[in-house]
């Protein structure tokens, strides 16, 4: 994979989970964010690889 195709990957699904979460269920302690990134672990990794197929077939 190029740089540019890391760099569209990482832009969408940065756009894609930020634009999912709503303000007021944002975490903001350190516990609370890494709880929710263990939690979200599977689907972030699901989102990654579908991107990666997705430029892979183009």
């Amino acid at each position: 994979m190029n740089k540019d195709s890391y760099k569209i990957i990482v832009r969408k699904v940065v756009d894609k989970v930020t634009g999912a979460i709503q303000t007021r269920k944002i975490p903001q302690t350190q516990e609370k964010i890494d709880h929710y990134l263990l939690a979200s672990k599977p689907k972030l990794i699901k989102l990654l690889q579908a991107y990666i197929n997705k430029v892979k077939k183009s």
